[in-house]
């Protein structure tokens, strides 16, 4: 279930309503954007965007619904849309995941418990016209199989944001500038998640980089492994 502005009003009340009908024979999760803190929103953004994410889903409203749902994704992806810049800079990311957490073990501390939180790690670029061909509208989502073949073509310096922990390139043929999903960027999010002792939501699964999949800690099924054991003797 997505949250959309619309329902922000009736959300606790929509996910009790469904709780008491699907669980536990099935998982709810909640989608929601990130928070942004006051003032972080883009001038350039459109009000409708700015509308969005301000003030974003907060603690309080992640303790009203605590009870009702399996877990809360937070959405990562939308940073920059209306100007050239990062995805998801790492420190938005963080302040974003530690203004949903619960302070302690308590009931009464507020916000979720670190199982209850999926960070968003999306696995798509967005692309930004430059110079005369720079408009008015946000930037584009491109798909990696698509940045992947616009990279090999133009062979443009990637550039690694270390603050934001993301890597961008300019696309000097085509005039636009993107940034993009690449390895360390993924890493770097996957090291944040266990961090803080929440899990991942991969965005846009098909559309990243195979080798995403070889940062993604394996997980041995001890049912098997005994069984192999056993086998073996």
């Amino acid at each position: 279930m997505a949250l959309f502005p619309s329902l922000r009003a009736l959300l606790t009340g929509v996910l009790a309503a469904l709780s008491k009908r699907i669980r536990p024979a099935r998982r709810l999760i909640l989608s929601v954007p990130a928070p942004r803190p006051p003032g972080e929103v883009r001038k350039k953004e459109a009000s409708a965007v700015a509308e969005y994410f301000k003030p974003g889903f907060q603690r309080e409203e992640a303790s009203a619904v605590a009870e009702y749902v399996d877990a809360v994704v937070v959405g990562t992806s939308d940073f920059s849309r209306a100007e050239p810049g990062p995805i998801a800079p790492l420190p938005w990311v963080r302040a974003a995941l530690q203004a949903l957490l619960a302070t302690g073990s308590g009931s009464d501390t507020g916000g979720l418990q670190p199982g209850q939180l999926l960070l968003e790690v999306p696995l798509h670029g967005r692309a930004f016209p430059w110079g005369e061909a720079q408009e008015s509208t946000e930037g584009k989502v491109i798909l990696t199989a698509d940045l992947a073949r616009v990279l090999a073509k133009q062979l443009p310096p990637m550039i690694w944001d270390a603050e934001a922990a993301e890597h961008s390139a300019n696309l000097t043929e085509s005039k636009v500038f993107v940034s993009l999903p690449s390895l360390a960027y993924v890493e770097a999010r996957l090291r944040l998640a266990g961090s803080l002792g929440v899990g991942v939501a991969l965005r846009e699964l098909g559309a990243g980089f195979d080798s995403v999949f070889d940062l993604l800690p394996k997980r041995v099924d001890q049912r098997t492994s005994a069984t192999s054991s056993s086998d073996e003797l």
